[in-house]
């Protein structure tokens, strides 16, 4: 009898935590349409900007082709009564009595970032949140609230998602995207967690959630990959903005208010730990006249119907063809491409790649950097690289390497007088005098003439250079 009621007690407590959670979220989300449709974001920037991104960001769960089908709203509940039914939740444990956690997309992704976290925060990782299982719960009280709240919310937007095809596909995606968040309360609470790293800044969601877990007293770090927060990282909600770009920086102080933080600090990029000792070496100089292209796969992205291709499809397809004409007439310079990791995936995608490129250079000297080496560890192939706002360029400036960005028709990018203002061209004519003025000189010229010395790790790469015994000027 005495456990028949402490399980009662249980189970009651199960459901009003969770009952909790889903009436919190859904004041919450209630609050941004009234401040959205009545001009109110004064009174709550981070949510109003938190259900910004909600509403008008990409989603990369489906593809855009969604959209025609009127059956979306459907499928979506469909997808969320699976991962409530349908999972095991699950979260990894490091160290059990550690109150900090990450939060990621799936266990796909790896968990070799665990150190460079506890190393630099000084805090011990206790557990590795999933988004792929977050829905999945013990018991039947959180399901069954999970189950009202996915047909609850699918209720309030069919309509309006079926009747506006520009929304259909965002609208849709609040009932999966809102019992997330539910969960994700319900499985913090319960764990004791205190404070989180949010790895999955891409996804739309990522503010909204951190809005709520913030407003239920538990500390948000985030960390921007190293593009230009522009192009990926309009809005950010977060209490401690962990940034690993000198740009950054400066793109911090002219946001205007869409990035929305309580302190930030500098960390040295993550990505850089697994190849970074060997550029520390004095030998790692590059031959002249080798320039090369940092693939970031538009052709195959696009090919293959990718979400939001066309602009990253357009502007890499302007770029190579003005590397041909500069190529045309500079014959001593050779080129060198490096794919993408999606060009690299498999034979069929290479097969494409190579067609497409040796399309476009016909008659040109190019060649393609060694695929079983990452282009991370290849950058003294080339003595001067050029992309369309791929990682790897603010990873190989990070190195003390050379490289130029091209940015045509991007309002607002680069920043005037700014760093990258002065290695970025908008042009074909742009472009071509960059190369010729940065292209045989040495990387440290290349530094301080560009006013760009703060974009490398240190002053070792000048001691790099002029220990080198064939110094170039």
């Amino acid at each position: 009898m005495i456990m028949l009621e402490k399980k009662s007690k249980i189970s009651s407590s199960i459901a009003g935590n969770i009952l909790l959670e889903f009436i919190k979220v859904f004041f919450y989300l209630t609050k941004f349409f009234f401040t959205n449709i009545f001009h109110l974001k004064q009174y709550d920037k981070g949510l109003y900007y938190s259900g910004i991104s909600l509403i008008d960001n990409p989603t990369y769960r489906i593809n855009k082709k969604s959209e025609e089908s009127t059956l979306l709203p459907l499928s979506v509940l469909r997808q969320t009564l699976i991962g409530i039914f349908g999972i095991n939740y699950m979260s990894i444990i490091y160290h059990q009595d550690a109150q900090t956690a990450m939060f990621q997309l799936s266990d796909n992704i790896g968990n070799s970032i665990i150190p460079y976290l506890e190393e630099m925060s000084c805090e011990k990782i206790g557990r590795v949140l999933m988004r792929q299982k977050i829905l999945g719960t013990n018991g039947i009280w959180p399901k069954f609230v999970l189950t009202i709240a996915a047909i609850f919310i699918f209720i309030l937007i069919v309509v309006p998602a079926i009747l506006f095809k520009k929304h259909r596909i965002n609208l849709s995606m609040l009932i999966i995207e809102m019992c997330e968040c539910i969960a994700l309360q319900y499985h913090v609470k319960r764990e004791g967690i205190r404070k989180i790293f949010y790895l999955s800044l891409n996804e739309k969601e990522s503010n909204f959630n951190s809005y709520v877990l913030m407003k239920n007293g538990i500390h948000v770090y985030k960390i921007p990959t190293l593009l230009p927060l522009f192009f990926v990282h309009k809005i950010i909600l977060t209490n401690t903005l962990i940034i690993s770009c000198k740009y950054h920086e400066e793109e911090l102080s002219i946001m205007g208010g869409t990035v929305i933080y309580d302190e930030f600090q500098c960390w040295p990029p993550y990505s850089t730990r697994s190849y970074f000792s060997r550029y520390s070496s004095i030998n790692c100089s590059t031959l002249d006249n080798t320039l090369g292209f940092y693939s970031s796969g538009g052709y195959l992205r696009h090919y293959l119907n990718h979400n939001n291709t066309e602009f990253l499809l357009n502007n890499e397809d302007n770029l190579l063809k003005i590397l041909v004409d500069y190529l045309t007439v500079n014959v001593e310079v050779e080129l060198i491409v490096f794919l993408h990791p999606l060009e690299k995936k498999n034979g069929e995608y290479m097969d494409i790649a190579d067609k497409y490129y040796k399309d476009l250079f016909k008659g040109i000297k190019f060649r393609y950097s060694d695929c079983s080496v990452s282009t991370t560890n290849s950058f003294e192939t080339v003595d001067l690289a050029v992309s369309v706002y791929s990682t790897v360029t603010f990873e190989r400036l990070y190195c003390g390497f050379k490289a130029l960005i091209f940015s045509p028709d991007t309002p607002g990018f680069p920043i005037k007088n700014s760093g990258l203002d002065r290695i970025c061209a908008k042009n074909k004519e742009e472009l071509h005098k960059l190369i010729d003025k940065n292209k045989n000189i040495i990387p440290p010229l290349f530094f301080s003439e560009n006013k760009i010395e703060d974009y490398c790790y240190s002053g070792k790469i000048y001691s790099r250079y002029l220990n080198n015994n064939n110094i170039r000027s």
